[in-house]
């Protein structure tokens, strides 16, 4: 299975012990397919009440999922958490991308945009959980699974009803200032491979470990480093800190070493001491993280500047709690 990897603000500005913090990028906000006519189904799918499930502020964190050939199994998951898998992380029903050679595959959806907030949506749909065990014939993916029969499922037995809306949303672009960019080309040997189920090896007596290549940003008290990133890759990891997303404009080819020089922990000091990666930045804290990376960006040549683009919501229009079994 795969796992989203989410890094709290303050751990990506100040951490700097061995362990490497690693902040697993979104990518670029697309539309989302409905359910094909004649897609497949779950022949059978037990939805029970679940017990026992901790609470994480309504969201499905503390949910557990599995899947084999034919059998998908989603246990303590809110139906909110279910919309957002099937709607959002899964919608087209497709294998994520690998956008960056040597990373790991993504979605095809920004963070911001995964955790928006869904109207029209009841207060059960954050508190309630459910367990299905959801089982079909042949042995149909797991995004699939997730994505376009869940959808089915949802529709069926929630009785969910949901559209898209599009509205104008602010955003930022990055671009190349005046004088050109001055980004240093990706180091043979620099990093490794990224993958979640293995860490890096160990370093030698005395040298730091060896980061891992593409979705990261290794933290240190001069700021953090992402190592064989793209452009686009970098506005994705900004996207993730910054109160809007960033789109790249800058039309840089290629994989660099970026290190986004700034005092971490001058930054962190200037923070509310409530500043999450659970919720948005407030104005005054944001406007302080946005200054300092627009700071470190400078010294790269680079810019971000205001602008205006397009942003996909999800609204409910009918739910209902499960049928019975």
């Amino acid at each position: 299975m795969r796992s989203r990897i989410v890094c709290r603000l303050e751990e990506i500005l100040v951490r700097t012990s061995g362990t490497l913090t690693v902040c697993v990028l979104m990518t670029t906000p697309q539309s989302l397919a409905q359910v094909p006519p004649g897609a497949p189904k779950f022949e059978v799918a037990s939805i029970r009440p679940a017990s026992g499930c901790e609470d994480n502020g309504g969201r499905a964190g503390s949910s557990r999922s599995r899947s084999s050939p034919g059998r998908l199994i989603l246990q303590c998951q809110t139906v909110d958490g279910l919309i957002r898998d099937a709607y959002l992380l899964y919608g087209d029903g497709k294998p994520w991308p690998v956008p960056i050679p040597g990373g790991p595959p993504l979605p095809l959806i920004s963070a911001r945009f995964l955790n928006q907030q869904i109207k029209g949506s009841p207060a059960w749909v954050r508190s309630d959980r459910y367990s299905i065990e959801a089982i079909t014939k042949g042995t149909p993916r797991e995004e699939l699974m997730r994505g376009p029969m869940l959808q089915a499922l949802l529709q069926e037995r929630f009785k969910l009803k949901i559209h898209r809306e599009t509205r104008e949303v602010s955003t930022y672009h990055l671009i190349v200032a005046r004088g050109g960019h001055k980004l240093t080309v990706a180091r043979e040997g620099s990093c490794v491979p990224f993958d979640p189920d293995h860490p890096a090896p160990l370093p030698l007596p005395g040298q730091p470990p060896t980061p891992w290549c593409g979705p990261v940003l290794v933290p240190s008290p001069t700021g953090p480093t992402t190592y064989h990133q793209t452009a686009e890759g970098l506005c994705q990891l900004l996207s993730g800190m910054l109160d809007r997303d960033v789109i790249d404009k800058t039309a840089i080819a290629g994989l660099f070493d970026i290190h986004l020089e700034m005092d971490t922990r001058s930054l962190v000091a200037d923070l509310s001491p409530t500043v999450d990666d659970g919720g948005p930045l407030s104005v005054g804290d944001a406007a302080v993280v946005l200054s300092a990376f627009r700071s470190a960006l400078s010294k790269l040549g680079l810019k971000l500047e205001p602008a205006k683009g397009t942003g996909k919501f999800l609204v409910i229009d009918q739910v209902e709690r499960p049928s019975e079994n």
